[in-house]
């Protein structure tokens, strides 16, 4: 869920489109949707993660 972290890893996609995502797919019907989190990503400071969970638990994920 943070930016630079995802810059760092290589991934295409921007953290707000993550969100972007998971709005969209609640809003089309989907009534499941979970996220997974890493911890320990290069680069990543403990706040970095700590700051993801908190945008990772105000999408209000399905937790199991």
């Amino acid at each position: 869920m943070q930016q630079k972290t995802l810059d760092i890893i290589g991934r295409k996609h921007t953290a707000i489109q993550t969100v972007d995502a998971f709005n969209l797919a609640r809003k089309t019907g989907f009534s499941n949707i979970n996220m997974d989190l890493i911890i320990g990503l290069p680069g990543e400071k403990e706040e970095d993660f700590g700051g993801g969970c908190a945008d990772a638990s105000a999408a209000d994920p399905e937790v199991y």
